[in-house]
């Protein structure tokens, strides 16, 4: 299945909300898959996650932040 979720031309503004919403949401998966486990080796794993969101973030910031212009995006899931 192949679902279409974003298609079109942005400002890098409207870009910048809409991934901060995105990469917000993800990492606050993340935190609450933390909270329920005790086990450290899954700690680990999910605190990388964490980080690893976060630097893309980061970067994604810096790039659209550096755009002049509109930019182009199209978001697909693909589900198998």
């Amino acid at each position: 299945m192949e679902l279409e979720l974003v298609n079109g031309t942005y400002t890098p503004e409207v870009l910048l909300e809409l991934f901060e919403l995105n990469f917000a949401h993800l990492i606050r998966y993340q935190e609450s898959k933390i909270d329920t486990t005790t086990e450290e080796e899954t700690i680990s794993f999910r605190e990388n996650n964490i980080k690893q969101l976060q630097n893309q973030w980061s970067a994604l910031q810096k790039s659209l932040r550096s755009q002049p212009v509109n930019v182009s995006l199209e978001l697909k899931a693909f589900i198998q």
